[in-house]
């Protein structure tokens, strides 16, 4: 996974976020004047909700930007043409189930992981940041484990810091997965790029970066700063 850039976001924090960190970051991983930019928003009542305010802070930044909407992902060809165009795709969180089986029923989660093979800069915010992780602790009522659509082979926790009652949960089904690893990031990005990773802070004021290990029957912590770290660390592969 040399080649593949991700930025995953667990949530705001406690704090005042300044996501316009976020935003350059991604556009500097991206290494491409006037980058495209891609929101995919159906985990929200209507696609569009949310683009306004990311679409005009990409836009204000030097970026081309783009809506993916159900008229495209009816058309397979149209949604093609979009994420092989986009230099950077934004999920935006919301209603995870919604968003996994629309992705599903249209074929749009195999182009996702196609345009993450080839380097593409992969972003999700929530129910987006499951959706590119193996499966993550998202809510319909009850907490429940979410399959994602397995860019990383993750498990995640949203919100860990403001949702107590999540991590928990979250801690508790890790138990069930011998060797897995889990990411569990707030008010900060799991940043994955050229086969390392960091923290990427954007909310100072309150923020939760820790990757989660089932060792040995055992649950193993480790806190994630803002220094670069080498993938196998993280995965266990060398």
């Amino acid at each position: 996974m040399d080649g593949e850039k991700y930025i995953l976001f667990g949530g705001a924090g406690d704090g005042n976020d300044d996501f316009s960190i976020a935003a350059d970051e991604m556009i500097r991983l991206a290494d491409k004047e006037s980058p495209e930019y891609l929101f995919i928003g159906f985990a929200q009542l209507e696609p569009h909700h949310g683009f306004e305010y990311y679409g005009t802070l990409f836009a204000q930044k030097g970026c081309k930007t783009s809506l993916m909407t159900y008229d495209d992902i009816s058309k397979a060809e149209a949604a093609k043409k979009k994420i092989d165009s986009a230099d950077i795709i934004f999920i935006m969180g919301g209603d995870t189930r919604k968003l996994i089986d629309t992705l599903n029923r249209y074929g749009v989660s195999y182009m996702l992981r196609a345009a993450a093979k080839k380097g593409t800069v992969m972003s999700g915010f929530s129910a987006g940041e499951i959706c590119l992780c193996r499966a993550g602790m998202s809510k319909d009522g009850e907490y429940y484990l979410q399959d994602g659509i397995g860019c990383l082979d993750f498990l995640c926790c949203p919100h860990p810091l403001t949702s107590k009652k999540r991590y928990e949960r979250f801690l508790c089904e890790m138990s069930a997965f011998p060797g897995a690893v889990g990411v569990a990031f707030d008010g900060a990005g799991l940043e994955i790029a050229n086969g390392r990773y960091r923290s990427l802070v954007f909310c100072p004021d309150g923020y939760m970066s820790k990757i989660v290990r089932t060792e040995k029957g055992e649950t193993v912590f480790e806190e994630v700063g803002e220094d670069w770290r080498p993938i196998r660390l993280l995965t266990g592969v060398i």
